[in-house]
């Protein structure tokens, strides 16, 4: 019942009155923490999960729990306790037919045959995905359109931020609920019985799709680290309605990002016009629309330097399109005037000086936006002037190669990505960082010991490189050499030490020093159970 400037919430022992003001910030911490959005009309929703998250933990008194989580940075742990019970996971196996139907007959029967004998690759993000119907459902279509998924190198990452519900989703079991709307052969031909009322889902499905802890707000995306980039479909429906405007925004750009080029972004009808906002196309397939990242620049044609003019100076602005624009025309403008010959290679390398800058902030601003062609496009268009120019410039061509390495790994590009790494790696042998890429690279490629040995060169280089000695704990418990493992773990553990929790991490595609840390801990207690 709602009474003037305070809620009356039942427990087991009395009813409390909460103050609005306590349930107002405890709404805000709750938005800023987990993304979930609590309006004044949905608080007695919020005060009710509240309450049973209290008496999980062994509160009578509610106030006084909501004092203490807004007294105190919150926990790992409390951050687990919310969301497991402030989300829900009501769900079932092809939930929306319709949308299932066209991505198998438009979206994935396309990418298969484009791909089919190539690079037999693919990468699906299902985010928010509750307890495992959705990614599992994806999983099945794809067995049915792949005659032998073995041949096939294919990624389905489903996360979510409710431990509960990734514990039952990587166990597999169902009960008949999960099925109500379920195509006969589903069940027949992927599930058999089990104990009392639960149907198992098959090994061979079950083993297509990997759990993890992710949330949507606080953790970094798209990421190497967390296997969010490179994605050629995300899911991510029914989520939307837990947030606000202004964070679904920031999803969404995020999502873009994670996508190669002419990936699919996947949400339901309600939550489509967020998407409308971005640099989304929407297609529709029966009925169902579908969001397709498309690169909408227009690239500028490669530019041969062969200067015969004078340039001069440009004055500095932030927009990089314009400098190039002026820059090119100052260059091959006719009629300038005719200088000696040393003032005139002077000009010109000024002039190429200029050039190689905007160019190469130019193709720091596609990466960053997600414009991953447009960022590989320009890059190769900047290495091609440095070799046919020939000159000391003040930007490093390591550098250049470097980025250009990454863009091709964010658009899938595997062999690309090895190609410009090993060549970044051949011009300067001493960058760490650039041999941590190449360990990521060659992880994706399925080259354990290949990355592993790149790992530890990274670590020759520079000993408190902190993402070395994570990524080599990650390997480690993949080849399940958990000792190993454990001890990089907490080697990582003690670099950390050295750095603020909000403290973002080199090289970590923006997770923070405090992020890190939970993770680690988290990893280091299902080890120790093992």
């Amino acid at each position: 019942m709602i009474r003037t400037g305070s809620w009356n919430i039942q427990t087991n022992k009395m009813k409390q009155k909460i103050p609005e003001q306590l349930l107002s910030r405890l709404s805000e911490l709750i938005s800023e923490k987990l993304g979930l959005c609590y309006e004044k009309d949905r608080w007695h929703h919020l005060m009710h999960q509240i309450r049973l998250a209290a008496t999980d933990i062994g509160y009578d008194d509610v106030e006084l729990y909501i004092q203490r989580l807004l007294s105190v940075p919150l926990t790992k742990e409390d951050i687990s306790i919310l969301a497991n019970h402030l989300t829900i996971g009501e769900t079932y196996f092809f939930r929306h037919k319709k949308m299932f139907e066209a991505l198998e007959n438009y979206i994935l029967r396309d990418l298969i045959a484009t791909r089919k004998g190539k690079e037999q690759r693919l990468r699906i993000w299902v985010a928010g995905c509750a307890t495992g119907e959705e990614p599992y459902s994806v999983a099945i279509l794809i067995d049915t359109l792949i005659q032998n998924t073995k041949d096939w190198d294919i990624t389905i990452l489903a996360t979510d931020i409710n431990q509960n519900f990734l514990k039952k989703a990587a166990e597999g079991f169902y009960r008949k609920w999960s099925f109500r709307d379920t195509p006969e052969w589903v069940m027949k031909r992927y599930f058999k019985p089990a104990q009392k009322d639960y149907y198992a889902i098959s090994p061979h499905i079950k083993e297509m799709v990997v759990f993890s802890l992710l949330n949507l707000k606080e953790d970094a995306y798209p990421s190497i680290l967390n296997n969010t980039n490179a994605m050629d479909i995300v899911f991510c429906r029914n989520v939307f309605i837990y947030f606000n405007d202004a964070f679904i925004r920031e999803i969404v750009r995020k999502f873009y990002r994670s996508l190669v080029e002419n990936g699919w972004l996947v949400v339901s009808p309600v939550e489509g016009l967020q998407c409308r906002d971005h640099n989304f196309r929407p297609v529709n397939y029966l009925g169902e629309t579908f969001y397709k990242k498309e690169t909408t620049a227009k690239h500028d044609s490669p530019v041969k330097i062969n200067v015969k003019e004078i340039v001069s100076p440009l004055k500095k602005s932030g927009d990089c399109d314009v400098i190039f624009n002026e820059t090119l025309r100052l260059r091959t403008f006719p009629g300038n005037e005719v200088v000696p010959e040393s003032r005139q290679d002077t000009a010109n390398d000024e002039a190429d000086g200029v050039l190689e800058e905007v160019l190469y902030e130019k193709a720091s601003k596609s990466f960053e936006q997600g414009l991953y062609n447009e960022a590989t496009d320009t890059l190769l268009q900047l290495h091609s002037i440095m070799q046919d120019s020939g000159r000391d410039s003040d930007l490093k061509r390591d550098a250049v190669l470097y980025l250009l390495a990454k863009s091709y790994a964010n658009q899938g590009k595997i062999e690309d990505a090895l190609e410009w790494c090993n060549n970044a790696i051949k011009i300067d042998k001493m960058q760490p960082n650039y041999y941590y890429l190449r360990a990521t690279i060659l992880h994706e490629q399925k080259n354990i010991d290949g990355a592993i040995a790149s790992l530890r060169q990274v670590l020759y280089l520079d000993p408190n490189f902190i993402l070395a000695h994570y990524a080599l704990g990650k390997f480690m418990q993949e080849q399940r050499k958990l000792n190993e493992s454990y001890r990089f773990y907490e080697n990582t553990l003690l670099l950390l030490k050295n750095h603020t929790p909000e403290e973002v991490l080199p090289e970590s595609d923006g997770i923070t020093a405090g992020r890190l840390k939970e993770i680690i801990q988290t990893i280091n207690g299902e080890i120790s159970l093992k």
